[in-house]
């Protein structure tokens, strides 16, 4: 399994309740998907409530379910919800006009359970359509407030919606961003990542601007139509919100601290 960084919560030490959990994900929502956040919760539409509704880093809306128990009715719920909200993004986008929500890629499904049944792990398998991921969390009992771990149990993907991601070019991604003088920002950003970091190799696989040194990412710049976030790569996702000039100077103190890394790491100072 692949474990994620846990979270610090003021959970009492009892297991969580439904609502308790769900609080649990809201506060710990980075470490299930960076920068990933929540656009509502218990959003109530005329046919439909939505317990927890959120944004990743490429626009895509993504319905988070939740339970503090063992739910094979849970599958029942995610078929309901991504039927619903996929076939009325629209609506939702008007509704959440704050957040750049792009209604062309299909929404994603997260769901934490504190496990899975043999069961509910096959059946999720026929969920080809759907780009689904299950999280299993364990609370730390050793510390208060305790520290709630997610870990990742199993998962699907639209191939097709990948296949696409991997055909894509920083021209295209850069393309992607409407507004003139945040694109300006982009390309100024990822000049300036070039001028510093020479070395490094540009991989867009993953639907971003992933700037990597010896394969491993060092930077991600994600493209939005009004927007972009910029993230140096760490234990946490810290990403910047960058929407105006202003904030080169910070951009490029960050760049910088990647720079320093590499250097320090070329001298092994890990004995020090």
């Amino acid at each position: 399994m692949a474990r994620l960084n846990g979270f610090l919560s003021k959970n009492n030490g009892a297991h969580p309740s439904g609502a308790g959990i769900s609080k649990l994900v809201i506060e710990g929502i980075v470490n299930l998907d960076r920068g990933l956040r929540i656009v509502g919760e218990n959003v109530d539409f005329a046919e439909i409530k939505i317990a927890l509704l959120g944004i990743d880093t490429v626009g895509r809306l993504v319905i988070l379910e939740a339970s503090d128990r063992e739910e094979d009715s849970i599958l029942v719920r995610i078929i309901d919800d991504f039927d619903w909200v996929f076939n009325h993004t629209e609506e939702i986008r008007k509704r959440f006009s704050d957040f750049d929500i792009d209604i062309s890629l299909s929404p994603r499904v997260i769901v934490v359970l504190p496990q899975f049944s043999q069961e509910l792990l096959k059946r999720i398998t026929y969920l080809g359509y759907i780009d689904l991921q299950l999280y299993t969390y364990r609370i730390v009992n050793h510390t208060v407030p305790q520290n709630v771990v997610f870990e990742l149990a199993s998962f699907s993907s639209r191939r097709k919606f990948v296949k696409g991601l991997e055909e894509k070019t920083v021209e295209d991604l850069l393309n992607y961003i409407e507004n003139a003088a945040v694109k300006n920002i982009c390309q100024k950003v990822l000049d300036e990542a070039r001028r510093l970091l020479p070395q490094a190799n540009l991989v867009t696989s993953g639907g971003y601007i992933s700037i990597q040194l010896k394969g491993k990412e060092s930077i991600g710049i994600y493209p939005h139509r009004n927007f972009f976030w910029f993230n140096v790569s760490r234990n946490v996702w810290q990403g910047i919100h960058v929407h105006n000039a202003a904030q080169i100077d910070n951009i490029t103190s960050e760049i910088k601290s990647v720079m320093e890394v590499k250097n320090n790491n070329g001298r092994d100072i890990s004995a020090s």
